[in-house]
């Protein structure tokens, strides 16, 4: 795996992708990372954006983090299956790269 910076759009929120198997993730953060983090995963057919307004408050107190699943949003490519599996695979390895812990 590894991260790919983007600028930072909006002025609070840390744009960024983290590539997982060759597939990009679209990662969204705010708030320091020594925080108590907050993942936030959205239902489908949403994207990270759902919490964005959220994420901006809790980003004072908490280090906050959401994402694109992959195929979907600012994430680059779909994965090989959309089998909660594979999304939940996806999911742990943005976690463990991000090195969020209980979350």
């Amino acid at each position: 795996m590894r991260l790919i910076c983007e600028p930072n759009l909006d002025g609070h929120l840390r744009h960024h992708q983290v590539v997982v198997e060759g597939i990009s993730i679209h990662v969204v953060e705010d708030g320091a990372a020594k925080r108590p983090a907050i993942f936030f995963l959205y239902g489908w057919p949403e994207s990270w954006a759902a919490f964005g307004e959220i994420m901006t408050r809790l980003g004072e107190r908490f280090h906050v983090v959401a994402m694109d699943l992959a195929g979907i949003g600012s994430s680059k490519s779909p994965p090989p299956s959309n089998d909660k599996r594979t999304l939940a695979k996806y999911v742990r390895e943005v976690i463990r790269e991000l090195d969020l812990e209980r979350v």
